[in-house]
């Protein structure tokens, strides 16, 4: 566009990379025919303003490269118009880098990067110069950021910390395991973290026995395996994946654990002694799925009650002992039976008789018969076999019928060998009263196993005559159905008391009875639910005798014959109230006071009234 003012004009430029031309003519104003013409050429240049650099092919994702792959960069220059100025003449493109990257045709609008070193980030620098026609040089033009390029590793293997493919874990122990994912040069490849968003990612997948372990996740590559059982073996599957490119667990070890064999009885068999002479007492171990164990086992030998009628001959520290009878009358002799590989332990008890002449007998124990010599003054030696016998009525207890049920009954299993334990202080009440095999032994050894280590076993019923805590897990007449005993436990576990038990008695659930519990006068009394099933603790179920009259709860409580009873919380100790309406559980336990004498605690299975 020309505008013009007497002797001056003014050219505006419309078209880059265009000439114009402008023509010029001055008259003479005395004579017009005197006039001067000039053409003047006017060219509008390009001018290289932006260039923008864009990734065009990658195997990856952009900016990612492992080691010999390659990736394609692309430069687009655009003049002051928005113009692409690609395959302008005049245009010079200089690509430059360290030497982690190789470059091919660093001189062209488009250049191939090829990874060298990994692990490496780098920048991908660019130069573009422009010079026109007319030799003038625009310069260099306004430029998008420089590309970015990380060279990742390549995975090539996943194994172990420290090769750690295996491990050994007692029942409820714990152990953790990391694993590494490795490149061609056996460097680490870092996990995914927040930090590390391109990081390898692993995967955990038990396989064989997977219902024996608990695996958690500690971190991407670190678990913890919670052993659940004994004599148990499991594996997990792991892999790796990095870059898209996964290692499978079968290009390394699977990772097993096993937890080892735990002790779980010792039989021992009763044996007669002529005074003066020898006998030998054997003693045999199983493990806790009743499974023989012979090997990795240490035997101590004591005489209990510091008892001087028997003595030891010889080592007291194999599987069988010799005594001597030295006096007239009975001992008893314990061993203990220790698994050398968890240091668990169990003890057995024999009974041993002194006589003045023997006759010749033989014992039958169960894994082993052996002659033995008997007193011709005592009764036979103790076998002890499996009992098979079904389910039969049992007499009645309070006017309660009974049923005794043997090992083989699933009445048996289910209160014996399935006791609930919480951590902490339990108070438990036994539906059943349990004959043991071997009276010298406690009837509840299996409550208390290696497990138990720190609390000893005891168990302990409140005395209102003495004003104290009874030991029952000693006694040899434990109290019974309806009462209830403080058990320590150090977890929550599930305990097996079937170890010295040949059978049980347990109260009908049918029948429209109530079991009466006597109660200590004016005190408080440490009760609980006598049958195998979950009883209401309410007016249809509980009820309060005084004399001769019958109450409901509800009653008994609001005339003040009674207090409101209270149960334990495991998990913190302390008391909590049961009233009226609550459940009473199976082997639930209680504390009740009366404030008056002659007064009882009746449970019935079945709704009742005080009338019936």
């Amino acid at each position: 566009m020309l505008t013009s003012n007497g002797n001056t004009a003014n050219v505006t430029a419309k078209a880059i990379g265009t000439t114009s031309k402008i023509m010029v003519v001055v008259t003479d104003k005395v004579n017009i025919a005197n006039k001067i013409t000039k053409e003047i050429y006017v060219k509008i240049p390009k001018r290289l303003t932006t260039i923008t650099v864009s990734e065009t092919t990658n195997p990856l994702t952009n900016g990612i490269l492992t080691k010999d792959q390659t990736a394609t960069y692309k430069v687009i220059a655009k003049d002051q118009d928005g113009g692409t100025m690609n395959g302008t003449a005049g245009l010079t493109y200089i690509w430059s880098t360290n030497t982690n990257l190789t470059l091919t045709n660093p001189t062209t609008d488009t250049v191939t990067v090829k990874a060298n070193t990994v692990d490496t980030t780098n920048t991908l620098s660019l130069t573009v110069s422009y010079e026109g026609a007319s030799g003038i040089s625009t310069g260099q033009p306004n430029q998008s950021p420089s590309p970015i390029i990380k060279v990742l590793q390549t995975i090539s293997s996943v194994g172990m910390l420290e090769n750690k493919t295996s491990a050994v874990i007692n029942k409820d122990g714990t152990t953790n395991f990391t694993i590494i994912a490795y490149d061609e040069n056996t460097n680490q490849i870092l996990p995914k973290s927040t930090s590390n968003p391109l990081g390898a990612t692993f995967n955990f997948t038990p396989t064989d026995g997977a219902s024996s372990i608990k695996v958690d996740r500690i971190s991407e590559n670190e678990i913890k395996v919670t052993m659940l059982g004994w004599n148990k073996t499991s594996k997990i599957a792991t892999n790796a994946t990095y870059n898209n490119k996964t290692i499978p667990s079968q290009q390394s070890p699977q990772l097993t654990v096993t937890s080892p064999r735990q002790i779980g009885s010792a039989l021992v068999n009763d044996i007669g002694v002529v005074l003066g002479n020898t006998a030998e007492i054997t003693t045999s171990a199983k493990d806790t799925d009743s499974n023989p164990l012979v090997d990795n086992l240490s035997y101590d030998w004591t005489i209990l009650d510091n008892n001087t009628n028997i003595s030891f001959v010889g080592a007291t520290n194999t599987n069988k002992v010799t005594i001597k009878g030295e006096k007239l009358g009975t001992a008893k002799v314990q061993v203990k039976v220790t698994y050398n590989i968890t240091e668990s332990y169990v003890y057995a008890v024999s009974n041993v008789g002194i006589t003045s002449s023997a006759t010749t007998t033989t014992t039958t124990v169960p894994g082993a018969t052996t002659t033995t010599t008997t007193p011709s003054t005592t009764t036979t030696t103790t076998t002890i076999t499996p009992t098979t016998a079904p389910d039969q009525a049992g007499p009645d207890i309070n006017g309660q019928n009974t049923t005794y049920n043997y090992p083989t009954s699933s009445i048996f299993t289910s209160l014996v060998k399935n006791i609930p334990l919480k951590k902490g202080w339990n108070m438990l009440s036994l539906a059943y009263e349990a004959t043991p095999i071997n009276s010298a032994i406690s009837r509840f050894t299996g409550l208390f196993r290696i497990d138990e280590t720190i609390y000893l076993p005891h168990m302990y019923w409140y005395k209102n005559s003495i004003n104290s805590y009874e030991d029952q897990y000693a006694s040899s007449s434990p109290v019974g159905l309806g009462a209830s005993s403080f058990i320590l436990s150090e977890k929550d576990r599930v305990a097996d008391v079937s170890d010295n038990v040949s059978r049980i008695q347990t109260l009908s659930t049918t029948q429209a009875h109530a079991f009466e519990i006597p109660l200590n006068a004016s005190a408080w009394t440490m009760v609980g639910n006598p049958y195998s099933t979950a009883i209401s603790y309410d007016d249809s179920h509980i009820f309060v005798k005084i004399g001769n009259r019958i109450a409901t709860i509800s009653d008994a409580i609001s005339e003040a014959y009674i207090t409101q009873a209270y149960a334990i919380n495991s998990a913190t100790s302390n008391y909590i109230s049961l009233v009226p309406g609550d459940t009473l559980a199976k082997y639930q336990g209680f504390w009740i006071k009366t404030n008056q004498p002659d007064t009882k605690l009746l449970i019935a299975p079945v709704s009742l009234t005080p009338a019936n």
